[in-house]
């Protein structure tokens, strides 16, 4: 959507990221049963919904008492299992409106607005009509469920979406240095120097690695970027430290391996990116039920036949590294059936 943004003689687009302030703490729990009756929920079911959400109490912990029981008025406990629930049915509200414009290749889909927690991201077709409807429709939306945007992390044009940047083209090395930096961070705040190999294999494996697993699960990360990750592990097991001159006692490909092979069940940075990647290849080959599929179905694959499509060259790179993924994908499951 966003792989156009940068040139000039392209069609006009728009795309808002705004954050909202206390998101759970503020819905309206009026609005919320309002939604549930709209969208046609059982009314047993609603009243016992209502029930769950207007019981809420507070108490207030001093000097080690509790004290006092405050009725709440307003918003979904957090913690509680049908909150995000709750929470997604009364985001659903945010449509487009009459004289909307949609966002280039967003039309067929009738989208508007994706949403993750309270970070939100608005898109429309980049003209003036367009632009008013939406805020205006973000007004409205704030008034009738008491979530309002917070004004300081309110940005135009800025593309970054939860700790990600949003972008279509190839990641660089410098895009990813805050991914190290993060793993970094966290071995220079242990206090190596009482930690078992045992210790810094547990936290290699517990902390350090599921650090990168979101950007894993997202983008093809650069070489240099996992080679990288698999430096800072392996320095931080042999030498508990972000940096060492000595060399490993032994080959990371060992170490990767599972315990009953000999290894450590150290998971392989590499072979991981691939893996989540290889995800979207079956996901698109199963036609699976989620807005992704359907959208790159709308715009790229067309109905054809998805082991059979080629893309075509205007493509953004991402693209392309998902369709050669699906061709090594292919042999490689040929070859184990077989």
């Amino acid at each position: 959507m966003v792989r156009l943004y940068n040139r000039k003689a392209t069609t006009k687009s728009c795309l808002i990221k705004i954050d909202l302030r206390k998101a759970y703490d503020t819905v309206e729990w009026e609005f919320a049963k309002d939604m549930l009756y709209g969208l046609n929920f059982p009314v047993k079911l609603i009243k016992l919904l209502m029930e769950c959400i207007t019981s809420t109490k507070y108490t207030i912990a001093l000097n080690g008492g509790v004290y006092g029981a405050i009725k709440g008025k307003r918003g979904l406990r957090q913690g509680d299992t049908i909150s995000p629930l709750i929470f997604v049915l009364c985001m659903d509200w945010v449509a487009d409106q009459e004289g909307f414009t949609f966002h280039t290749k967003c039309r067929s889909l009738r989208l508007s607005h994706l949403c993750f927690a309270d970070d939100m991201l608005l898109f429309c077709k980049g003209e003036f009509e367009s632009v008013v409807l939406m805020l205006c429709g973000l007004k409205t939306f704030s008034d009738a469920s008491g979530l309002c945007t917070n004004a300081i992390k309110y940005l135009l044009g800025e593309y970054k979406y939860a700790g990600v940047p949003i972008s279509a083209k190839k990641l660089t090395s410098m895009d990813c240095e805050v991914l190290l930096d993060k793993m970094t961070s966290r071995i220079k705040t242990w206090g190596t120097r009482n930690l078992s190999y045992a210790g810094r294999v547990q936290l290699v494996n517990s902390v350090l690695m599921h650090v990168h697993t979101y950007w894993s699960f997202i983008f093809l990360l650069p070489k240099k970027v996992l080679k990288g990750i698999t430096a800072v592990c392996r320095n931080f097991i042999w030498g508990g430290a972000v940096h060492i001159n000595k060399p490993p006692l032994v080959a990371w490909d060992v170490v990767c391996k599972a315990k009953k092979e000999g290894g450590l069940s150290i998971i392989d940075s590499i072979v991981w990116n691939e893996a989540a990647i290889a995800k979207y290849v079956w996901n698109v080959a199963c036609n699976a039920d989620n807005l992704w599929v359907k959208w790159v179905d709308h715009v790229y694959i067309k109905g054809l036949n998805w082991w059979q499509y080629q893309p075509p060259q205007d493509c953004c790179w991402y693209w392309r590294k998902y369709a050669q993924f699906k061709r090594d994908f292919e042999e490689d499951t040929y070859r184990i059936i077989g």
